[in-house]
C-alpha cells in the first residue's frame, strides 16, 4: 500500500481580550566579562572607575578596598559588590588571594550610583561558590567548567541583596541618557566631545561636569569603557580578528585597542581570548 502524504493545516488561533492589558518589562541583559582566581604577593589598584560591575570573593585576609574615604577590609566568607563607575582604590600589602567576576548589566533603567557593598553569603550562595570558584581536583586536573546558569544565579542573588543601595540612587539626567544612547548606537564612529555636547544640548564644560557627577567619569573616558565592553563581548562570542574588532568598536587600530585594554582592563585582546578559550 503506497504511503500517503497528509498535510495538516495549522489551526487558526483566535485571541480575544476585553479590558486593558499592560506590562512593565524593561529590557535587561547580563554579560560575564571575566572570572578567575588570583594569588598575589602585593597588590595596588589606584583610582579604578571602570564601566563594569565587580564581585569579589576574598579567599584570604589582607585585601582592602578604599571608597569614599572609608577602608573596607576584605573578609574571607564575605562578598564585595562594586557598581560601575565607582572610583575606588584597592591594595594588599601581604600575600592575598581572591576569586572575582567582572560583568555588565544592560538595563533600560538608570544605572546605580557608585557604591561598594559588603554582602553576606547565604546558604545557596555558599553552595554556588563551592562549585564556581576555580579549584583543582584530587588528581591535579582542572575540574569541568560549571554551567553558566550557576554564575548568573550567583550574580542575581548578589544584586538582589544589594537592591536597597540601587533603589536609593539619584535619578540620572535625561540629557545624559540621550548621550549614552548615541554612544551605544555609534560605537564604531569617530565621536567627539563636541558631538556629544550637541546631542545633550549642553555646553562642553557643563556636559563634562554633569557626566563626572553622575557616572564618576568624563564623557570620552566613559565612551572608552563602553567600547572596551563591546570588544570583550566580541572577543568572547566571535572569531573576528582583533583588527576587525578594533574597527567595529571605534578604535583606530589593534595597537591602540591593545594599549587601552592594557591600561583599563589589565589584559590584552589576545590574552583575554586565550583566557576564555581555557575556561578561566
Amino acid at each position: 500500500m503506497p504511503f500517503e502524504t497528509v498535510r495538516h493545516k495549522p489551526p487558526q488561533v483566535r485571541h480575544h481580550i476585553e479590558g486593558v492589558r499592560s506590562a512593565d518589562l524593561p529590557a535587561c541583559g547580563l554579560e560575564v566579562l571575566m572570572h578567575r582566581k588570583i594569588s598575589l604577593k602585593r597588590w595596588t589598584l589606584a583610582a579604578a572607575a571602570d564601566a563594569y560591575w565587580r564581585l569579589y570573593r576574598p579567599l584570604s585576609a589582607g585585601g582592602v578596598i578604599c571608597f569614599d574615604g572609608t577602608e573596607h577590609p576584605m573578609k574571607p566568607g564575605r562578598l564585595y559588590l562594586i557598581s560601575p563607575h565607582t572610583r575606588f582604590d584597592s591594595r594588599a600589602e601581604r600575600a592575598f588571594s581572591k576569586w572575582y567576576i567582572h560583568f555588565t548589566l544592560h538595563s533600560a533603567r538608570n544605572q546605580p550610583a557608585p557604591f561598594v557593598a559588603e554582602l553576606k553569603a547565604d546558604t545557596r550562595m555558599k553552595v554556588l561558590l563551592q562549585v564556581l570558584c576555580p579549584a583543582q581536583s584530587k588528581t591535579g586536573r582542572r575540574q569541568a567548567e560549571p554551567g553558566p546558569w550557576l554564575m548568573l544565579e550567583l550574580l542575581a542573588l548578589a544584586l538582589e541583596q544589594a537592591a536597597p543601595l540601587m533603589e536609593n540612587r539619584p535619578s540620572h539626567d535625561v540629557r545624559l541618557e540621550h548621550v549614552h544612547a548615541r554612544m551605544q548606537r555609534e560605537l564604531a564612529e569617530k565621536l567627539t566631545l563636541a558631538d556629544l555636547s550637541r546631542t545633550s544640548g549642553l555646553s562642553v564644560r557643563h556636559l563634562n561636569s554633569l557626566f563626572v557627577e553622575q557616572t564618576g567619569l568624563p564623557p570620552m573616558r566613559y565612551l572608552t569603557e563602553l567600547r572596551l565592553n563591546q570588544c570583550q563581548l566580541l572577543l568572547r562570542q566571535t572569531q573576528l580578528s582583533i583588527d576587525d574588532i578594533a574597527e567595529q568598536c571605534g578604535f583606530a587600530n589593534r595597537f591602540y585597542l591593545t594599549r587601552m585594554m592594557s591600561r583599563h582592563r589589565h589584559t590584552t585582546p589576545g590574552a583575554f581570548r586565550r583566557q576564555i578559550a581555557a575556561g578561566r
